[in-house]
């Protein structure tokens, strides 16, 4: 009860800890105690509180862990009360920072009764102590909250009821806790080290019996309370075997075995012993049986039970010092004598009985009572079973007759018969059952199921399906099942049809018999690789126009050995021939067959041989065979064509031509045969050598009786041979005639003294006959009978000869016949040249595969025999055809080759020397990379001695080097020539590399979207992809590998890596790859959402697809000149949409909104709808140009179900099957926790939790409660029940963080470049809740991989992206082994620091960098630099200023959130100029104060130079200059001020109308660029060239001269302090030196004076006093003598710059001069800016500065 209360008080307390802060308990009952304190610990779930009590001394509370707040979470309750009756006192505790109140009821009061608390009342030998607990209750029966400190006293007492057992009460001991594994409470531990006794103790068994145990309160003021009692029984592990019920016949037995479990294992105890017995008790007797004799007997010393009569009785193991009570808990069982009812016949294996011949079986004969229970058979009952011996034969039987172990023998129907007939009693005697039961049972028996051919072997094929067989099936019943191990490899019907499929392995075909699937047949399938491949025994020559078929057998590696696949018709075979016109390649292949899988078809064109090169190459697999062929013409005599005519006694060389030629690869297995009709009348012979072809057959026949057509016939052929098993044998037929001649023909003799060789030259009479020059011809006379038929001989005859004439006479003839008239023969001879050999000498290598040919010249007879001077070092071969001779060198040395001409007569043959050398060095050529599993050709070449190459050998040979294994390594090829000497060349360096794929295999973009083909393997490090288009015009490609779609259509894209060949430089593809591209057009959208039901409060990603599954986002979601995406929803208030990454204050524009998020607002139904726009419909996003698609779905959201009485909130863990969660606690590592899962159909296939808090999922899905108890140190359990619920994951959901935080408090519409991003991949269930764990593989790819860094974030399920670049990214994401959940979305990237004209700066510029992201508590960020001395920044608010040239990176960041970054460049202005202002400035941004602390006027610097040369110092020595930054106008100033200067400077300055010449300068850079100035008059002010004026009567006026500048001079006025004196202006000069002249006169003389002239300029404020003295008549001259004496001629400049000097202040702009094609503005404005003269007024003057006129191009 007590732990049931506590389970509804935790789960009340936890339910609600969402809405407040709780106490553990809201009331607790403590027992009233005197001599110990009862402590309770109160505990809130949070916040810091101070604890009181109303009514201390009844229960006082006292904070624990009390922290400087003088405040805590937990305090101690104690009971204070000393009334023995009951008290409440209320506990509050009060929050120190919210002022919330929590009240406890601690109520205290007298026990009224204990009880002990156990979870049984029996205990086992050797097992686990049992824990026992006093539970108190009140007057009322309400239970006491904690016992705790209470003492007990606990004895072991002896029970009445045991009085018959006098050791009942020791069996029975109770344990300390220190002595047992178990952790007690700490105030348990706590009592026991001072040696009291709790509320709490263990007990154990000692040996069996009874015990009674009894606790009682050891306080005083309970003295009255009575005492807890509990009894309990201690028994062994004892078994009783058999411990089912038994049913036996009677007369019948069976023995029973009493089993102890000690220590783990099982023990038999030998009976009968001390402790057991076994008993028969409460038998009953069957009806009509005899009630006074029992049913069954015991044997106890063999604990034997013999059945006597019908009925039933208990056997029972007793315990000999137990009592009933005790012995009822003891194994027992009951034993039926039943008579018998019927018999059954059971079969192992598989319990069918449809057999199979030369199988064993095991068949069991069951006896069961009309009841149907099954019935124990002894070993004396007898039970008779007939087998058939035509169809089993018995191995084995038991003595008993049930059990026989048989083998089936024969094909057929039988019965097997069984009968229980008798019982054999104790003393042998036979009772034989009055009735006997009989059963009989069918058996089919059947042949073993046998597939033929047990082995198909068939080489792999692309292509699916394609090999098709019919498989035999022979024994079994006919009615099979067929199934394949590997489907991928083969598959079968349900008749039998094999099918290959697509893989290459082994699959196993079996045919099961339906009526015993225990029955089968199988046969292997291999779809294997072919290794090898050979021709068939065949039939290798051919008459010409006759076919050949050559069979073709290939073979696979099969367990180690080769074996001969079954068809190979399918196979791309390449044929090829060595020699082309002998044989033509027919159509078709040959079809499979014994022996062979495939083959080709020839046909004989003309005569000779070849060799047919079969090859097959697909992926890394490369087979070849090779056969040789011959074709021949028919065997026919050419000489003569059908009939020989000559004279008696002489004989005939006939010649035949044609027939099978000696077999090329073994000639000494020709031969020749020849055989007459009448050999008495011809004699027939072969003569002469043979030529080498052996086309022609040269056969001798001697007439020897006169007579007409006499046959004789020539056979030629081969004897059979390896290569050539089944030759080809000719017959030919010539007519024999013997006649006497009638005229003669005249034909030369060819007669070559070196050959045994005749001349094949056969001449008419009259034609011309070709003879050599320089050798006289010999003549031959040809006969002719009177029918015209040549005499083929006639050497039997003697001849006369004349030099005109001709006469026959007849030698060794009767003289039968008239004299022949005379006749007379004329020959022509042609004269020719004798044959010469080209080239004469020629140079081989010492190898056997070395071929050089010589040709003979087209002079000479034409027939020609060639051989060699020396044998041994070649072999010479003649192709006659040709005109060729081939030298194969077999040593080195130097030989001759001879041509005769067969047909001339010439002393010696035409000579060709040729030399052959030994092999000095080898050489060999590979490219250095190669994918494993191909293959790469290596070039081998050969030196000879003189270090030359021979052009003919340049590939000596060509082998193929094949990637097995991943790595380095090297090449070298080694010859050995014929001395055994080995020639190693030098090692070649080789790579093998993993085979280089392109990714993604297949591309779907739209018009305009641009996806990156990117790859994985190849060769390391990899080169650079060369990209190659099967169309053009369909898509683009860059060489990084960025596909845009151009046009509508399908293609390819093409991946080359290509390395360099170390000999030639060259570049070869090592590795290539190729990806299908499709660019379509948008024909329609449909929104992908992975649910369409939803709950309030959750989130769900959609995006818009194509029509078919491959155009995802990746296919249109960049597409230029781009779509717009815009969503709405028909009921605002029901679903909300949020762009993505809407959680870091990310606002994405329309066009990346392809990818939303909807929110579950309320419940209700709502259309979701999206429509896109194409901002340019002609760019052929959509199709037919179309302007816009829509879709729109239907959502339902739905409330989440919830408890509303009572109010608590119920939640639960979501995971999906096959996952792991690890549970945590907030009392880990504080209490005692344990987990189980409650008792579930499929508990174990569904949820399982460890003892760690590891809860794993299984494979089912459904629902299971998850029970954690937490069992705390003060003596509390708490228990919480959850329900874990599996279920499949119905979506992903990527969500985005951190948060993006703006100044002004706005989201951003991009990333900012530089932003480190996590991404978060939550996984939903079908209803959009977020699961706890999952078990996804998940996979990423984004369309470019050049402006965005994704990897796997730090914990499962993120990913981790940093911006690198600017631009727009697409990132999708899915789950490896579900394509269908899936999310994508848009990354684009932009700068966050501005402004954008800040990217490219000229030395000088002013910059006030901004940037609009911030902290989240509105902190601005830390501009730094990456090098301070080319551009200085302020790091808090951004000013900057550029100090030198080159390339910086700007750096704004927020510590721990953001860093982001801009690359600026800094150059100088190829072009300084100064003008009027009249473009931008210098100050890049906006205004800030923090400038001014920067010092940007340290940049710039003024450079000063007069114009005039007649100037000798330098105008810094008149100037000051001082430069200044005005942040107002964004304008550098320099101000220029005179010094004080001497006369002398002031008189130079103002007569040379010089001009100063003002540079900008910029520091600490090496300017290079040209330096335009700006030239400013020089206004030092007027200058007079006389100070005094002497005036009298004889002089009455003189001139006075002022120079200045023209300005100066116009602002000049002049006045005397006299009226006696009148100043009058007399001329004006403008041009140089510009001066004024004026009249100064006397108008009223009065006596000597002196009087004052001022020239005052009113500009410059300039007053100058010269002295005009008048003197008298009489001493003029004297005193003008006397002042011309005294001083000769004096000038005195007076200068009297009273007011401030001219200021002219120069304004300096430095820009870069970008745009070269504006220079001539900038001369013509540059040029002369101040062509008029300058006023003096300098408020009119304009401002003048230095400016770049290209500033606002950028």
């Amino acid at each position: 009860m007590r732990a049931n209360v506590l389970f509804l008080l935790t789960s009340a307390f936890i339910c609600s800890v969402t809405d407040a802060a709780k106490l553990n308990i809201p009331k607790v009952l403590l027992p009233l105690a005197r001599s110990t304190k009862i402590n309770f610990t109160l505990e809130a779930t949070e916040g810091c509180y101070r604890w009181s009590s109303n009514r201390p001394e009844v229960a006082s509370i006292e904070a624990v862990d009390v922290d400087e707040r003088q405040c805590s979470h937990k305090a101690v309750l104690q009971a204070r009360s000393t009334q023995p009756s009951r008290l409440t006192s209320i506990i509050l505790a009060e929050d120190i920072l919210t002022g919330q109140v929590l009240r406890c009821d601690a109520i205290v009061d007298v026990i009224s009764e204990i009880q002990i608390e156990s979870t049984t009342r029996e205990l086992h030998l050797e097992d686990s102590p049992l824990e026992l607990k006093i539970h108190a209750l009140d007057s009322e029966g309400n239970t006491f909250s904690t016992l705790a400190s209470l003492l007990f006293e606990w004895t072991v007492v002896k029970d009445a009821e045991m009085a018959g057992f006098p050791d009942s009460y020791n069996t029975l001991r109770v344990l300390r806790f220190a002595e047992s594994a178990y952790t007690p409470p700490a105030y348990i531990s706590e009592m026991e080290r001072v040696g009291h006794q709790g509320d709490i103790i263990l007990v154990s068994g000692i040996k069996t019996g009874h015990t009674k145990l009894k606790a009682k309160i050891q306080e005083a003021i309970y003295k009255d309370v009575g005492a807890a009692e509990v009894r309990l029984l201690i028994l062994e592990n004892i078994l009783l075997s058999p411990a089912y019920d038994v049913y036996l016949l009677a007369g019948t037995s069976i023995k029973y075995k009493v089993q102890k479990i000690r220590q783990g294992k099982i023990t038999e105890l030998s009976m009968p012993c001390d402790q057991y017995e076994l008993l028969l008790q409460n038998r009953v007797v069957a009806p009509h049986g005899n009630p006074d004799a029992p049913v069954a007997n015991l044997d106890r010393s063999s604990s034997t039970v013999f059945a006597l009569q019908q009925g039933h009785t208990n056997i029972v193991l007793d315990h000999k010092s137990l009592g009933m009570q005790g012995a009822s808990r003891l194994p027992n069982s009951t034993i039926y004598v039943v008579e018998p009812g019927y018999l059954a016949f059971k079969i192992h294996p598989e319990d069918r009985w449809v057999l199979e011949t030369g199988r064993k079986y095991e068949i069991f004969i069951e006896v069961f009572d009309k009841s149907g229970h099954k019935i124990y058979l002894s070993d004396n009952i007898r039970i008779e079973t007939m087998f058939p011996t035509e169809y089993f034969e018995v191995l084995h039987s038991s003595v008993n007759g049930s059990y026989h172990y048989v083998k089936a023998l024969k094909r057929g129907q039988t019965i097997i018969d069984g009968t229980l007939e008798a019982v054999v009693d104790q003393t042998g005697s036979v009772h034989a059952l009055s009735v006997p039961v009989r059963n009989e049972q069918d058996v089919e028996i059947y042949d073993p199921i046998v597939l033929t051919p047990a082995i198909l072997t068939f080489p792999w094929q692309p292509k699916e399906g394609a090999y098709q067989y019919t498989i035999k099936v022979t024994g079994g019943s006919g009615n099979f099942s067929w199934s394949s191990t590997n489907s991928a490899v083969a598959t079968v019907t349900v008749k039998g049809v094999m099918t290959t499929v697509r893989d290459v392995g082994v699959s196993v075909i079996y045919a099961h018999d339906m009526r015993n699937p225990l029955h089968y047949g199988d046969m292997k399938v291999y779809v294997i690789e072919p290794v090898r491949m050979e021709f068939s025994p065949c039939v290798v020559e051919a008459r010409l126009g006759l076919s050949l078929d050559l069979p073709l057998r290939i073979f696979g590696q099969l367990a180690g050995e080769r074996v001969t696949l079954s068809d190979c018709s399918h196979f791309d075979m390449q044929v090829d021939m060595e020699s082309y016109g002998v044989f033509q390649l027919l159509e078709g292949r040959l079809p499979p067959g014994p022996g062979h899988c495939s083959g080709v078809r020839v046909k004989a064109l003309t005569p000779g041989y070849t060799n047919l090169l079969v090859s097959y190459t697909h992926g890394n697999v490369d087979l070849s065979a090779k056969i040789t062929i011959a074709a021949y013409p028919p065997l026919k005599p050419i000489d003569p064509m059908s009939v020989a005519v000559v004279t008696l006694g002489s004989s005939k060389d006939m010649t035949f031509e044609g027939g099978p030629q000696p077999w090329v690869l073994e000639p000494s297995k020709f031969f020749r045969n020849l055989t007459a009709e009448d050999h008495s009348s011809v004699m027939l012979s072969l003569y002469g050598p043979a030529s080498r072809t052996y086309s022609r057959h040269l056969v001798r026949a001697t007439c020897r009786a006169l007579g007409e057509q006499v046959r004789g016939a020539l056979t030629v052929g081969n004897q059979p041979t390896v290569t050539n098993p089944f030759p080809a044998v000719e017959p030919a037929v010539v007519k024999f005639v013997c006649a006497p001649p009638s005229r003669l023909t005249l034909t030369p003799i060819y007669v070559n003294p070196q050959l045994d060789v005749s001349c094949p030259l056969l001449q008419q009479n009259k034609q011309v006959v070709p003879v050599s020059n320089y050798h006289n011809p010999e003549l031959d006379v040809a006969a002719f009978d009177q029918q015209g038929r040549k005499f083929d001989n006639f050497s039997s005859l003697s001849m006369i000869w004349e030099s005109s004439k001709v006469s026959l006479t007849i030698e060794n003839y009767e003289i039968q016949f008239d004299p022949l008239s005379p006749v007379s023969a004329m020959l022509d001879l042609l004269l020719v040249e004798d044959v010469r050999v080209t080239p004469d000498t020629i140079t081989i290598y010492n190898h056997p595969d070395v071929t050089v040919s010589s040709h003979i010249c087209t002079q000479g007879s034409g027939y020609f025999y060639v051989n060699a001077s020396v044998g041994g070092i070649a072999d010479i071969t003649f192709q006659e055809s040709q005109g060729i001779a081939q030298v194969v060198p077999a040593q080195a040395g130097v030989l001759q080759v001879m041509v005769h001409d067969l047909c001339l007569n010439f002393p010696s043959p035409a000579t060709a020397t040729v030399h052959i050398s030994d092999i000095l060095e080898v050489y060999v050529r590979v490219v250095d990379k190669v994918e494993i599993g191909k293959s790469v050709k290596a070039y081998v070449r050969v030196l000879d001695v003189t270090m030359s190459r021979s052009p003919e050998l340049q590939d000596t040979a060509t082998f193929l080097v094949k990637g097995l294994v991943i790595g380095q390594t090297s090449v070298s090829a080694v010859v050995i020539d014929k001395n055994g000497r080995k020639i190693t060349s030098a090692p070649q360096q080789i790579e093998v590399f993993p085979p280089f794929r392109l990714l993604p295999r297949k591309v779907t973009l739209i018009v305009g979207a641009m996806m990156q083909i990117t790859s994985e393997g190849g060769p390391q490090p990899q080169s650079n992809i060369l990209f190659s288009l099967s169309h053009e015009s369909i898509a683009s490609v860059s060489s990084l590998g960025h596909v845009k779609g151009l046009s509508v259509g399908n293609m390819s894209v093409t991946g080359v890596v290509q390395a360099v060949d170390t000999e030639t430089g060259k570049l070869v593809v090592v590795s290539k790859d190729q990806v299908d591209v499709e660019v379509v057009q948008l024909k329609a959208i449909r929104i992908r959402a992975p649910i369409t039901r939803m709950k309030t409060g959750t989130l769900m990603p959609v995006y818009v697809m194509g029509l078919t599954s491959s155009q995802t986002p990746f296919s249109f979601g960049n597409a230029l000149p781009g779509l717009t995406f815009h969503w709405s929803v028909t009921k605002r208030d029901v679903l909300d949409v949020h762009t993505r990454h809407a959680e870091a204050s990310v606002q994405l524009s329309a066009e990346h909104n392809f990818a939303m998020s909807v929110f579950g607002r309320s419940k209700g139904r709502t259309g979701l709808r999206v429509m896109v726009k194409a901002s340019v419909p002609l760019a052929g996003h959509l199709q037919d140009s179309a302007l816009e698609l829509h879709d729109e779905i239907q959502i339902q959201v739905y409330e989440k179900l919830q408890l509303l009485n009572p109010e608590v909130h119920v939640e639960e863990i979501l995971m999906s099957p096959n996952s792991l969660l690890k549970l945590q606690t907030n009392r880990d590592g504080l209490g005692s926790l344990s987990y189980r899962v409650l008792d579930c159909p499929d508990r174990a296939a569904l949820l399982q939790v460890d003892d760690k808090g590891h809860l794993t999922s299984g494979s089912l899905t459904g629902t299971a409660s998850l029970q954690i108890s937490s069992q705390e140190a003060f003596g509390v359990n708490q228990t919480i029940i959850v329900a874990v619920k599996v279920v499949t994951v119905s979506y992903l959901r990527l969500s985005t963080s951190p948060v993006m935080y703006t100044s002004n408090r706005e989201a951003v519409s991009a990333i900012p470049l530089g932003a480190v991003l996590t991404f978060s991949v939550h996984f939903h269930d079908s209803t959009g809740e977020t699961l706890h764990s999952h078990n996804s593989m998940l996979s990423f790819s984004t369309n470019r991989d050049d402006l965005v860094q994704v990897g796997k974030g730090s914990s499962n399920g993120t990913l981790t992206v940093r911006t690198v670049n600017v631009g727009l990214t697409l990132l999708g994401v899915w789950d490896s082994e579900q394509a269908g959940l899936a999310d994508f979305l848009a990354l684009p990237v932009q700068h966050a620091i501005h402004p954008a004209e800040a990217q490219r700066l000229v030395v000088g510029d002013v910059v006030c960098f901004s940037a609009h992201h911030c902290s989240c508590a509105g902190a601005s960020g830390v501009w730094s630099s990456s090098s301070s001395a080319l551009l200085e920044i302020d790091p808090r608010t951004g000013a900057a200023v550029a100090r030198d040239k080159g390339t910086v990176t700007v750096y704004y960041e927020i510590p721990g959130q953001l860093s982001t970054y801009r690359e600026v460049r800094l150059i100088t202005d190829p072009k300084v100029l100064m003008s009027t202002r009249s473009t931008g400035s210098n100050l890049i941004g906006t205004e800030h104060s923090t400038m001014a602390l920067l010092h940007p006027e340290s940049s710039v610097s003024c450079q000063l130079r007069f114009t005039s040369s007649a100037v000798d110092f330098s105008p810094h020595d008149v100037y000051h200059t001082h430069t200044a930054f005005d942040a107002s106008t964004g304008f550098y100033s320099c101000s220029l001020s005179f010094k004080p200067m001497s006369d002398q400077q002031v008189k130079v300055l103002s007569l040379s109308m010089t001009e100063v010449e003002v540079r900008a300068g910029v520091q600490g850079s090496l300017f290079s660029g040209e330096q335009l100035s700006v030239q400013l008059p020089v206004s030092p002010g007027i200058y007079a060239d006389q100070t005094d004026i002497i005036l009298s009567n004889q002089h009455p006026s003189a001139e006075l001269t002022i120079y200045g500048t023209a300005g100066a001079l116009q602002q000049l006025d002049v006045k005397s302090s006299s009226p006696a004196i009148v100043i009058e202006e007399k001329e004006v000069s403008p041009s140089f030196p510009s001066y004024i002249r004026y009249t100064v006169r006397v108008v009223k003389p009065q006596g000597s004076l002196t009087a004052s002239v001022s020239l005052i300029n009113t500009d410059q404020y300039c007053f100058t006093f010269l002295s005009a003295h008048i003197v008298d008549g009489a001493d003029g001259p004297n005193i003008l003598q006397q002042f011309i004496d005294s001083y000769q001629v004096m000038f005195f400049t007076l200068f009297a710059l009273l007011a401030a000097t001219a200021v002219v202040i120069i304004e300096i702009l430095l820009q870069s001069f970008v745009n070269a094609a504006v220079s001539a503005g900038v001369a013509k404005l540059t040029g002369s800016p101040f062509n008029n003269s300058m006023s003096s007024d300098t408020k009119a003057s304009p401002r003048l500065r230095l400016y770049s006129p290209d500033y606002n191009s950028r």
